[in-house]
């Protein structure tokens, strides 16, 4: 599936989405969760803690949200009866792993940028989702946004409060690698 089909299957999924969740999410499917790992022992109590408060839930497991990098929710895991350890250590592989040249990936997140001008053009179009905000809005928050340069982001508020998004970036490849342990 390529990143415009996961965007617009996002946007349907998470209608309350703000310019800044998809900013998030075009960072994630890029850049993936590395920045997470620079301190190994302070992200794994952030998890465990965060794993402990969530409760299971009828959420998917897995959502995709790049062509390799699915968001694994925490609320889905629960429900399934997952491994939380597994999860963590799949997280930790993938966060380790996807790396690559700097200006390549930074290439890439800007070609995703541009992805969401014409799935926003085409929302707008065809009235397939109603969202909270515009493509002029999206264009108004990127160009502030690339100001400070290429750096993850916080959910929105409204997100935050609308999805209670509990989740860990992972390859694909890693998870389907611990899901047949």
């Amino acid at each position: 599936m390529k990143f415009k089909d996961i965007l617009r299957q996002q946007i349907v999924n998470h209608p309350s989405m703000m310019p800044q969740d998809v900013a998030k999410l075009c960072f994630q499917a890029t850049y993936g969760a590395e920045h997470l790992l620079e301190d190994v022992k302070r992200a794994e109590a952030f998890f465990y803690d965060e794993y402990e408060l969530t409760e299971p839930g009828d959420k998917p497991v897995c959502e995709a949200i790049s062509e390799e990098i699915v968001r694994v929710n925490f609320a889905g895991w629960k429900q399934s009866g997952l491994d939380e350890k597994m999860l963590f250590k799949a997280f930790c592989e993938s966060a380790r792993e996807i790396s690559g040249e700097t200006q390549k990936r930074d290439d890439e997140f800007r070609q995703r940028t541009e992805i969401v001008h014409e799935v926003l053009q085409e929302a707008e179009r065809d009235d397939y989702v109603k969202l909270d905000f515009s493509l002029d809005d999206w264009k108004e928050y990127l160009e502030q946004y690339r100001q400070g340069g290429i750096r993850p982001v916080h959910h929105s508020s409204r997100y935050r409060e609308a999805e209670k998004p509990a989740y860990r970036i992972v390859k694909k490849e890693i998870l389907l690698k611990y899901l047949k342990v």
